[in-house]
């Protein structure tokens, strides 16, 4: 373990949260539209391949071509990224753990990332629409407890414990309303509707007040400002191999910006933004820490009172 204050390469500079805030809701009107309001025609298409799971049901069929190694993983270069969620779920318990005190939001946090990887593997592998619901609704519970998070940023909650409930009994009306109807009917696709809107609202305020939070506290802040980048490019990557889909798959190789763009830069990102609300936490608990590196490749962040080896 290498002791280091800042993280390898330029150091990054502060983001207004204004910028942050722009920045992602202009990439957020694109996604949102793309996402429900008119899913691009290459998305749409079933394909002719056929697997173990039957003919793909979902309301996306990514730009990965299905089926192309075994009957068995639909996407398979997706569906291995997709691990990748789990991966940082639970390696970012085990790397700080013995550490550091970790909150209940933060355990949490790492919880709703892993159950993504696992959704996001198993709507890949099979391209069914209950295993896309699987990956959609662990997102939006990371969605909302990220925003819930960051609003109640302080020491003691300021809101009570009405808040949190509140936000539970939506994210446990959505489940429920999703899981009970069909799949075309106008109840499901009006609380999809919902649930893709308000993700996106509290995508763009989770960065906005991460960015005031940054400002509040520096230690955090070229964490953050990388996490940003990092999603930055995990959004144009998400947006270019859907609308461009075609296009991409002319290529002589197809570039799979969804599974080494989306997957693998929103990995970072999430792994990113949990170092920098994990540093944010141990000063409100007035615990000073510092930004350390295994293999000087990996991040992780350790009390100041511990000597790196």
């Amino acid at each position: 373990v290498r002791s280091s204050s800042s993280l390898p390469g330029p150091a990054m500079p502060a983001l207004s949260p204004l910028a942050v805030a722009g920045v992602f809701g202009c990439l957020l009107v694109f996604t949102t539209y793309t996402y429900f309001f008119e899913i691009p025609a290459a998305l749409r298409s079933k394909g002719s391949a056929k697997g173990a799971w039957g003919e793909p049901d979902a309301e996306f069929n990514w730009c990965e071509l299905d089926y192309q190694l075994t009957e068995f993983v639909a996407e398979p270069v997706n569906t291995a990224t997709g691990a990748l969620y789990i991966l940082t779920g639970v390696g970012g318990w085990l790397l700080h753990r013995r550490h550091l005190v970790l909150e209940t939001r933060l355990l949490l946090n790492l919880a709703a990332v892993a159950m993504v990887g696992v959704g996001t593997v198993l709507f890949h592998a099979t391209l069914r629409y209950p295993m896309q619901l699987l990956d959609e609704l662990p997102i939006y519970y990371l969605i909302l407890l990220g925003a819930w998070g960051l609003h109640e940023r302080g020491l003691h909650l300021h809101h009570g414990h009405w808040l949190p409930i509140l936000v539970s009994s939506w994210a446990l009306l959505v489940t429920c309303v999703l899981q009970a109807t069909p799949q075309h009917s106008f109840v499901h696709q009006a609380f999809r509707g919902v649930m893709t809107c308000s993700f996106s609202a509290c995508f763009i305020y989770i960065f906005w007040a991460a960015a005031r939070a940054s400002v509040e506290h520096g230690a955090m802040q070229d964490l953050f400002s990388r996490a940003f980048l990092w999603f930055v490019i995990a959004i144009v990557s998400w947006l270019v191999d859907n609308t461009a889909c075609e296009v991409l798959q002319s290529l002589r190789w197809y570039p799979n910006l969804h599974a080494w763009g989306w997957h693998c830069g929103t990995v970072g990102g999430l792994y990113l933004m949990f170092l920098a609300l994990l540093v944010q936490r141990q000063e409100i608990r007035g615990a000073m820490c510092e930004v350390c590196y295994i293999g000087d490749f990996l991040p992780v962040v350790r009390p100041l009172r511990e000597k790196s080896s």
